[in-house]
């Protein structure tokens, strides 16, 4: 028998539209890190309690779209 258990997987969305919360609960039960929460999902937390800073979330998220597009050159 083998078992394999992994977390992560190709998604489904983009994931700077992922709800802030339900990334904050993904970062608690270790499903996912508070790097990959900032670098993938855009999501600020702050603190232990791992709380999400939705002003500096919008703004993060922001910056990345516009770093997506590009700036033209």
């Amino acid at each position: 028998m083998l078992y394999m258990r992994v977390a992560a997987g190709g998604g489904y969305g983009d994931p700077l539209e992922r709800d802030p919360e339900l990334v904050r609960r993904d970062v608690i039960n270790r499903i996912v890190s508070a790097d990959a929460a900032r670098q993938i999902y855009g999501v600020v937390l702050e603190g232990r309690e791992f709380e999400a800073d939705l002003a500096a979330t919008q703004q993060l998220r922001a910056a990345m779209r516009r770093d997506e597009i590009g700036d033209g050159s």
